[in-house]
């Protein structure tokens, strides 16, 4: 354990989040600051590589968070760390990152020998959320405060969930869904009949998929590869797993709850004509398959201030500021 003070920190409020509309990699966020989640100065300082790892970080007790890869990147664990984001690594106390992101050996390099490195998993369950965040302040030495946080914020997504869970129909739907968003069905009193990705989906793959007779799809935000389906009649939502610049997990349980609500309701409308990625292989259930190369749903647009209350509109035009959802090639240790 590393020796640092202990200092408390309020638990986040679910205020909004932003979501960038682009990967702009360019943005002059590198290492940027997520101190004011807490207002936090003094105590533990650590460097996080996205906005999901400082969230917990944040929750476990840190004084102040730091975070490298920018919400205007569309998927952070992508992100090209600048040379200023990694000298913020050799000035933390503690370096954060998941084992999955592509820059993380050298944020773990730039560390270098004098600061501590902590590998955490990221899945945006409650138990996970829980188990993670405790295992995090005992390095940090600040389990009284991640505890108090921690009994704040687990009723309020259970709450939630439970919520969720009131609006399924008699007929319970059939959810199939992008397969590191998969646990969201299950956080809502759902369930998975089948899950994609997070590669292209083939012609076959997709018949398969399809004869379960869908009802709705549960897509990834930031790497969206279920625009086949919508393409074939079935609605889809794009839910998120990154907060914010705030590091709110609360409003991102807040903004998947709304999609949800809205599609169990029937307020999600499938648009037949999205686009859809190359491979991502729609067509009819015979293994036609066609496409183009764009990689995001036409339906999808990114922009401030939306809440993700879809409410008489598709879910994917959500124009949410609530933040991000990942998933990468590595089906292994995260929840993106």
């Amino acid at each position: 354990m590393i020796r640092l003070r202990r200092i408390a920190v309020p638990l986040l409020s679910a205020a909004a989040l932003v979501l960038a509309s682009c990967g702009d990699d360019s943005a002059d966020s590198a290492a940027t600051e997520a101190a004011a989640s807490s207002g936090a100065t003094d105590g533990p300082s650590v460097v996080a590589s996205t906005t999901w790892t400082g969230a917990l970080a944040d929750l476990a007790g840190a004084g102040e968070v730091t975070v490298i890869a920018p919400t205007s990147v569309l998927h952070p664990p992508d992100y090209d760390p600048k040379p200023s984001d990694l000298a913020a690594a050799a000035d933390a106390d503690l370096v954060v990152y998941a084992e999955f992101e592509s820059f993380a050996p050298r944020l773990t390099e730039a560390a270098g020998g004098d600061v501590p490195t902590f590998a955490i998993t990221l899945e945006n369950t409650p138990a996970m959320i829980e188990s993670e965040v405790m295992r995090l302040a005992e390095e940090l030495g600040t389990t009284d405060v991640a505890r108090a946080n921690l009994d704040a914020l687990l009723p309020k997504l259970a709450e939630l969930g439970a919520d969720a869970a009131t609006y399924a129909p008699a007929t319970a739907p059939v959810i199939v869904s992008q397969v590191f968003m998969s646990y969201w069905a299950d956080w809502a009193g759902l369930a998975s009949a089948g899950t994609f990705g997070p590669a292209p989906m083939s012609a076959g793959e997709l018949a398969d998929l399809m004869a379960l007779a869908p009802t709705i799809v549960f897509d990834n935000h930031h790497v969206p590869g279920g625009q086949a389906f919508e393409a074939e009649g079935t609605p889809r939502i794009e839910l998120i797993n990154y907060p914010g610049d705030d590091l709110d997990l609360l409003a991102v349980f807040q903004h998947n709850h709304d999609l949800i609500v809205s599609a169990l309701q029937g307020e999600v409308v499938a648009d037949e004509n999205v686009e859809v990625p190359a491979g991502g292989a729609h067509g009819d259930a015979h293994g036609d398959a066609h496409g183009d190369a764009h990689g995001e749903s036409a339906t999808t647009v990114a922009g401030e201030h939306g809440h993700g209350d879809a409410h008489g509109e598709s879910a994917t035009t959500v124009a949410a500021e609530h933040g991000h959802g990942d998933a990468t090639t590595d089906t292994s240790g995260h929840g993106g």
